[in-house]
């Protein structure tokens, strides 16, 4: 929730109702939602009445696990300091390792993190270790590899299961 795309490019909204509207469609369109992400989360936002409230209103629909998908430390302090985000997704990898950080502060504080553009959006090679930079981390969680086709998506699994 927070993101909106209309098939070519995305907006960002935060408001209450904007955010509702988009646990509604979710629900509408999945029957349920095990992880439910605020996106574009900085740290005003995370903070905002507003965000509470649609953290709240999620739950009264079901939803049980919470997370912020961020990309700067402040987003990630935020987040963690929050009562109900549990899991973080943010990019890193071998030439963005600015959020390195986000590492420890979720270990300290028991959250998930799910990293995004272990790949550096095309940049780095499967082949030379990229995954396993990452999982040196020590992080409970997953890594998003993202993918263009089969092939690619065949590469990618061979990698993070050979390093």
């Amino acid at each position: 929730m927070g993101e909106w795309w209309d098939g070519q490019a995305s907006s960002v909204d935060h408001s209450y109702h904007a955010l509702a509207r988009s646990i509604d469609r979710s629900l509408e369109r999945l029957g349920r939602i095990d992880l439910l992400q605020v996106h574009k989360a900085t740290a005003r936002n995370i903070a905002s009445d507003d965000v509470a409230r649609a953290i709240d209103y999620a739950r009264r629909c079901g939803i049980g696990e919470f997370g912020a998908s961020v990309a700067d430390i402040a987003a990630v302090e935020a987040a963690c300091r929050t009562a109900w985000c549990s899991w973080l997704q943010f990019p890193f990898n071998g030439a963005n390792t600015s959020l390195a950080p986000a590492f420890q502060i979720a270990r300290e504080r028991n959250i998930k993190l799910v990293i995004n553009r272990p790949l550096a959006m095309g940049q780095l090679s499967p082949s030379i270790g990229a995954f396993a930079f990452i999982r040196h981390m020590g992080f409970d969680g997953v890594i998003l590899t993202g993918t263009k086709s089969i092939v690619h998506l065949t590469e990618n699994h061979a990698a993070f299961h050979g390093s």
